[in-house]
């Protein structure tokens, strides 16, 4: 997901965590039954961490998966020591 006009880190700091935290609720279904997901987020900025969408996919990728050996259910910014 692209973010326009985010001005600060805190700024995506607080929308990751709303996407975490709204995604770990529960869905309830149809059929009476309930389910629960969560998630992890990794995240690439322009220009800094590539200028292409390919480019800050594989970054922010590699933020997710090293997020994900920590511990689920957080979010990463890019940096070096995300790289595989």
């Amino acid at each position: 997901m692209a973010m326009e006009g985010v001005e600060t880190l805190d700024d995506v700091s607080t929308v990751a965590q709303k996407i975490i935290e709204e995604l770990s609720c529960p869905f309830f279904l149809v059929n009476g039954s309930t389910v629960k997901i969560g998630c992890s987020v990794g995240i690439a900025f322009f220009p800094a961490h590539g200028e292409t969408w390919e480019d800050l996919l594989a970054r922010a990728d590699q933020a997710l998966y090293h997020v994900k050996k920590s511990g689920k259910g957080r979010w990463k910014i890019y940096n070096s020591d995300c790289s595989i």
